[in-house]
């Protein structure tokens, strides 16, 4: 047991000065005492991992445009792997971003993965699935789980309401599509658009005060 006479604390533990006045032990007893705090387990180091992994991307995205380069150079399917490297960043940015709105977590998924999808099949030389089928279903699933969300949470609707609205307009993008005729799928569109404007009528007629409030000081109007 050690003592530090000038704050009269007793000391438990194997500190040569005390933790308050930075004052040189008394060592009361001689006896060594056990340390009172367990050594902490020593995890690797969160930076190198990331480096790693950042290692991993640059290479790997280096690679398939060489391999592109040198095996069939008209086909540029290498934009397809720098595209799905560039969504795997932004997704691990945003998900793994502390304190993010969930539902912004929401809206930055839907726009990213609607990019991968036209990129991918921008290959093809054609936009058959993508714009016809992926674009919908992907507003179409963003806005339900925001919807989801909201009921499951209805306190967190003034955080949520912008990312909310932002969802349910892109929702509408696939009905031009089809108007401009660089879309087949009626039906996937409808859809889209119904979903969104069910999105956008809930909160203009349930939202409260709060609601109003959100868009006013987000929009200063």
């Amino acid at each position: 047991m050690k003592r530090c006479d000038e704050c009269n604390l007793n000391i438990k533990d194997n500190a040569v000065v005390c933790p308050l006045c930075l004052r040189e032990l008394t060592n009361l007893d001689g006896k060594t005492e056990r340390e009172v705090y367990p050594e902490l387990l020593k995890i690797p180091p969160y930076n190198f991992l990331m480096r790693l992994l950042i290692f991993l991307s640059v290479a790997g995205a280096a690679a398939s445009v060489v391999v592109n380069v040198l095996t069939d150079a008209s086909a540029i399917w290498s934009i397809s792997v720098v595209t799905a490297i560039a969504y795997f960043w932004a997704s691990i940015r945003t998900l793994l971003k502390k304190n993010s709105n969930a539902a912004f977590k929401i809206f930055v998924q839907t726009i990213f993965t609607s990019i991968l999808c036209v990129v991918m099949e921008a290959q093809t030389g054609k936009f058959d699935w993508s714009l016809s089928y992926a674009i919908p279903s992907i507003f179409t699933i963003g806005s339900i789980i925001v919807i989801v969300m909201i009921i499951l949470n209805r306190t967190n609707w003034a955080n949520y309401v912008i990312y909310q609205c932002l969802i349910a307009v892109f929702g509408f993008v696939p009905l031009l599509f089809y108007w401009l005729k660089i879309s087949n799928s009626l039906a996937a569109s409808a859809v889209s658009v119904g979903v969104s404007f069910l999105s956008l009528l809930t909160t203009f007629v349930f939202g409260d005060r709060t609601i109003k409030n959100e868009f006013k000081r987000r929009f200063h109007f």
